[in-house]
């Protein structure tokens, strides 16, 4: 353990490479654990977002005009830095009045930066972390929602009542906050709605992968007595993915990345 911030700690020092690439690198050590990513190594990670840039990764923020969009489902645009079987880093552009509702994170460990904008964001815990293979009904269920087309109640397993999870509650991220820490079992679900034009850069390690468990499943609260009953608990059905959700892949501009150092500026 008393290694960790060794093993992190001198790639901050490498004023040769980019920030992305220093990101990489830092990002590139946390995912050879077998398990979560060692505590100073996302310390170190955080840090290193907290210093990053909308230039750092080629973005020109949108003037008014840029950033009203036509009628219709507001595009969210996804920049990908670098994808990988054990880690993805990600920018999330975001048009005013987008929105991602409630979805979960299985097993995955997140960062988020807001990079410009406002970004709200409420938060759940499952008070029963479900199983693989409850994960893995999930996304079949969710697969028969959305053939069938229909407005289908929220429901989990069948049951209309939902599964029970804990309100860890409201914020608004900014680029003044500090970079948001997603654990396995810490705000594992959650929803976002940007007040206005928003840019997030995300680290997810490891990235989504339906193969090993490691579905998107989106939520809302179902109807349910025992919400009532206790003021910090609500029920969560599933749901399909809703028809308005439109993301869509952009060009990333900023800095390539790599094993070997691409990208140094």
């Amino acid at each position: 353990m008393g290694l960790e911030p060794l093993l992190c700690r001198p790639m901050l020092q490498r004023t040769d490479l980019s920030r992305m690439q220093q990101l990489f690198e830092l990002v590139s050590i946390a995912a050879e654990s077998p398990t979560e990513p060692p505590e100073a190594c996302l310390r170190e990670i955080c840090a290193l977002m907290e210093q990053v840039t909308p230039s750092d990764l080629g973005l020109l923020r949108p003037t008014p005009s840029q950033g009203k969009q036509a009628d219709g489902p507001c595009v969210i645009r996804t920049q990908t830095v670098y994808e990988s079987p054990a880690f993805d880093i990600v920018v999330f552009v975001f048009p005013a009045g987008a929105a991602i509702p409630l979805h979960d994170h299985p097993g995955m460990t997140v960062m988020s930066k807001v990079l410009y904008g406002t970004l709200g964001m409420r938060s759940f815990d499952w008070v029963e972390p479900p199983t693989r293979a409850q994960l893995e009904q999930w996304s079949i269920e969710q697969e028969e929602m959305e053939e069938c087309g229909t407005e289908a109640r929220p429901m989990i397993g069948g049951s209309a009542e939902g599964r029970p999870a804990l309100r860890r509650g409201e914020t608004v991220l900014t680029p003044e906050a500090p970079t948001f820490l997603l654990r396995p079992r810490f705000c594992n679900i959650h929803a976002f709605e940007a007040a206005g034009e928003c840019a997030v850069l995300d680290v997810l390690l490891p990235p989504y992968d339906d193969e090993t468990g490691r579905d998107c499943h989106y939520f809302e609260a179902a109807p349910s007595s025992e919400q009532a009953q206790q003021p910090d608990v609500a029920m969560l059905g599933l749901i399909p993915a809703p028809a308005k959700l439109v993301i869509r892949r952009a060009a990333y501009k900023g800095p390539a990345v790599g094993s070997r150092g691409a990208g140094s500026r």
